[in-house]
């Protein structure tokens, strides 16, 4: 590629990002579908080790441990709120 043609593809590159950064309205639509996206990202990330950490407990019988320290977990807070009242 010789150097002009070069230059022309830096110049359209930067011509590209000026409007692509200078637009209030694509700036924020940008901004919407970023976050939007890191949302769903995110979500679906925990959803995919929370179901891997579940399967693996269910694998190793660990989930009945789990559960037996979770129920009474749940027993402590209800003493606990009863008291209180």
């Amino acid at each position: 590629m010789s150097p002009e043609e070069q230059q022309k593809v830096i110049d359209r590159l930067a011509r590209a990002i000026e409007v692509a950064f200078n637009s209030p309205g694509h700036l924020f639509w940008r901004g919407i579908l970023w976050g939007v996206a890191r949302g769903l990202g995110a979500t679906l990330g925990l959803g995919i080790v929370l179901g891997a950490s579940y399967y693996f407990l269910r694998l190793t019988g660990l989930d009945h441990t789990f559960g037996s320290a979770l129920k009474s977990i749940e027993e402590l807070s209800k003493s606990v709120n009863s008291l209180r009242q």
